[in-house]
């Protein structure tokens, strides 16, 4: 619920916006982040998405040899051409 400040020449009532508070504030991770090394993500997002129906399990198992992938009736999605898996390994500089 906003705050109301009385305006004392008028009758009405005016909220007050504290949430701007918030945008000022700083994040609690800065103090930690320091000589850090940047991060870049980028877009993995799909262009275009399609369904395609199967009438039977022979024909999935077909398109899936087509494609060179795996799918089976639990498969939810493929992404085409293949992703390689990211692989994260820490290493320490020192």
């Amino acid at each position: 619920m906003p705050n109301y400040k009385h305006l004392e020449d008028q009758d009405e009532f005016e909220p007050q916006d504290n949430q701007m508070e918030l945008f000022e504030m700083k994040p609690e991770w800065a103090d930690h982040w320091k000589e850090m090394p940047e991060f870049n993500n980028k877009n993995m997002e799909a262009i275009h998405s399609i369904n395609i129906h199967f009438t039977d399990l022979k024909d999935l198992k077909k398109f899936g040899d087509l494609i060179g992938q795996t799918i089976t009736p639990l498969t939810k999605g493929v992404y085409w051409p293949i992703r390689e898996k990211n692989i994260w390994e820490y290493t320490d500089d020192n």
